[in-house]
């Protein structure tokens, strides 16, 4: 089925889309969507009356809840809270989506924080679901399910919200985005899905409301969780990015050393099983090999930590990380002060990417335009979830009211 032309009586009878005061779309933001083209062509394609749109929610799960395996989770938590799948399908947004489903939100933010949430959306493909749940006291489902998802902030999330369930890090990377309202449905699934799929979307939407909803299943569309391990917990992320450092740095400084890297190449499997293929060394004999050994040692320990604690929890593993571990870049630098290599550039360069890194982990400042930049110089991997874990909380720990230190080439420059 088509788009088709509005008349003067749909647009009339939007007003009817709007929930009771602090439940949804105020008159003004229903008048301003009477004159967007996305509302207009969304509302053409919207048949069913006012119960369909009512009874109608939208759910994306950007590429980060995707790569770390939290979709089952979803699934779980909207079953378990009334709402039936109804329609599901991938989607990469790019940048013409963003600007359409976030245009009335995105205008008087800072350019540095808009470019970082667009790098998040866009950074690999999203589930975008559509849901069947009864409204109930004048409540729309898409406004049951706004209030349940929990506000954007993790740190004010309760144990039932979705966002809680889902494993939120921080305002930006908070793994869901709901539609607000009815008209907010009717909206952006125009935006995200486009004429065929938002269609088919309010087909199965009558069909649910007959009680004969199609038959979905999401599992079957979704890509290899590669991210799964450490998901997008800070403190995971960044225990394995320093233990990958040090591996580098004990690399360049005593070659006589071999670490057993992980089958992908991307991480070190215990720094602890450092060995010396010179049986007569002795790093007792060696102030700064003893020390980098000691480097070495609890950093080891750190990663041990990481595998016994869950990364669905953010928040909880940071606060017990910086609990447990002090930092330990002075004694990093004490042990390679008077050590020689091929390479000092680099070697200078890793230390500045280590010290980054651990700022980020124990919540003092950090600049990460000087992650992006020490990663290309040194050659260090930097993949896509462990540059949106950082570059997510550098925006979000600067604050709200000054990000006029933030410098978009930061991100942009280190194509996020």
């Amino acid at each position: 089925m088509a788009a088709r032309d509005l008349t003067d009586t749909d647009l009339s009878a939007a007003a009817n889309l709007s929930e009771p005061a602090g439940t949804g779309v105020d008159p003004a933001a229903l008048a301003r969507y009477e004159r967007d083209p996305d509302f207009r062509r969304g509302l053409g394609m919207a048949r069913g009356g006012g119960e369909v749109l009512r009874s109608t929610a939208l759910l994306l799960l950007p590429p980060l809840c995707v790569t770390t395996g939290r979709v089952p989770a979803a699934l779980e938590w909207l079953g378990r809270n009334g709402f039936q799948v109804i329609y599901a399908g991938l989607r990469h947004l790019d940048a013409t989506h963003i600007e359409r489903v976030w245009k009335y939100q995105i205008g008087a933010r800072d350019p540095v924080r808009v470019q970082v949430f667009a790098d998040l959306m866009t950074c690999g493909p999203s589930v975008v679901l559509g849901l069947f749940g009864q409204a109930a006291d004048g409540v729309s489902a898409a406004a049951r399910l706004k209030g349940l998802k929990g506000p954007a902030d993790p740190r004010r999330a309760a144990p039932h919200h979705l966002r809680t369930r889902l494993g939120a890090a921080n305002l930006l990377n908070n793994l869901a985005h709901t539609s607000d309202g009815p008209a907010e449905v009717v909206r952006e699934s125009a935006a995200i899905l486009g004429d065929h799929d938002a269609t088919a979307l309010w087909e199965a939407a009558g069909q649910a409301l007959a009680a004969a909803p199609p038959k979905v299943d999401v599992l079957d569309l979704l890509p290899p969780a590669t991210d799964q391990r450490d998901g997008i917990s800070l403190a995971h992320v960044c225990v394995g990015m320093r233990a990958r450092i040090i591996t580098d740095i004990q690399a360049m400084l005593d070659p006589g050393h071999s670490a057993l890297m992980g089958p992908d190449g991307s991480a070190p499997i215990g720094l602890d099983r450092f060995v010396p293929t010179d049986s007569s060394s002795s790093a007792s004999a060696d102030p700064d090999r003893s020390a980098l050994a000691e480097v070495v040692g609890r950093v080891s320990v750190e990663e041990r930590w990481a595998e016994d604690h869950d990364p669905v929890e953010p928040l909880v593993a940071l606060a017990d990380f910086q609990r447990r571990f002090r930092p330990v870049l002075g004694a990093v630098e004490r042990a390679t002060r008077h050590r020689r290599t091929s390479d000092a550039v680099r070697l200078d360069g890793l230390l500045a990417l280590f010290g980054a890194i651990e700022a980020a982990l124990f919540g003092a400042p950090f600049d990460f335009g000087h992650v992006v930049a020490a990663a290309r110089t040194t050659g260090f991997p930097l993949g896509t979830r462990d540059r949106m874990v950082l570059a997510t909380e550098w925006v979000c720990r600067a604050g709200l009211t000054d990000t006029r230190a933030l410098r978009p080439a930061s991100v942009t420059g280190g194509t996020v």
